[in-house]
């Protein structure tokens, strides 16, 4: 009687989180784009971009210390100058947004319709931070 309830209760437990059997077999690495079963040419042109991506995020990286070490100083003063703050963040916003819109349009650029569609799915993972 004890092998049955265990038994029972290590079903339960084992098919307790599923409710689909789909979402038993999906497994998606950030950054991945083999779902969307691209040719060779567009992998070469994706390749491209990306390599050039990581160039500027590498100098966008570069630049967010500068601009802490700035920040750090801009609070050790005796006033604070609310005004130079937003001036160097949104100067920061404004250099990641453009990345972000450069990849955007470059990967638009290299994709079918049907493979766009396949994209926003995992836009997010895209985003630049």
């Amino acid at each position: 009687m004890k092998f049955f309830l265990i038994l029972f209760l290590s079903f339960n437990i084992l098919l307790a989180d599923h409710n689909d059997e789909e979402d038993l077999f999906e497994f998606h690495m950030p950054h991945d784009l083999s779902y969307l079963n691209l040719t060779r040419v567009q992998k070469e042109k994706i390749l491209n971009i990306l390599s050039r991506n990581n160039q500027r995020l590498k100098l966008l990286h570069q630049k967010k210390e500068i601009v802490e070490s700035r920040i750090k100083k801009l609070f050790l003063q005796d006033n604070f100058n609310k005004e130079k703050l937003i001036s160097i963040l949104v100067e920061l916003k404004k250099e990641s947004i453009d990345i972000e819109v450069e990849l955007f349009s470059e990967l638009h650029k290299v994709l079918t319709p049907k493979q766009r569609v396949l994209f926003i799915d995992y836009i997010e993972e895209w985003e630049v931070e």
